[in-house]
């Protein structure tokens, strides 16, 4: 109150007073708009931005994903053919561990060498039944 006493004190029509304040209020509102616009420019822009990143993401998912899925497909492959040798392996250990049971079971000849020599087979065959016992 005490302004508009001031401004009719110094001759300023209130008319002109509002004036200026409507072109004041005009200005902040244009101003206020163009920053809007500006803004949501800059917003609809990161949202782009955002989508953008989203689909990358995606993609590279994908390709690890990929690249783990073959990982996992080469391990179960690894894991089978290791699996099959093993198998050929204990099949392989029985018919060697028949064998030698079948060696330890046969009596054996006794040549008629010296008794060193003897000696000497009788060792050769005692190392192959211990030998087919561990198997």
């Amino acid at each position: 109150m005490a302004l508009l006493m001031a401004l009719d004190a110094a001759g300023v029509p209130i008319d002109e007073v509002l004036r200026d304040a409507e072109a004041r209020r005009d200005a902040l509102d244009s101003y206020e708009a163009s920053e809007r616009k500006q803004v949501e420019e800059e917003w609809a822009r990161k949202a782009e931005e955002n989508l953008q990143i989203q689909a990358e993401l995606e993609s590279i998912r994908a390709h690890y994903t990929a690249r783990i899925g073959r990982n996992l497909e080469g391990v179960a492959r690894e894991k089978a053919t290791f699996d099959s040798w093993v198998a050929l392996k204990q099949e392989e250990c029985r018919s060697i561990a028949e064998a030698a049971e079948l060696c330890v079971k046969l009596p054996a000849p006794e040549p008629a060498l010296d008794s060193s020599a003897n000696g000497g087979m009788r060792k050769a065959v005692s190392s192959a039944t211990s030998s087919a016992k561990l198997l």
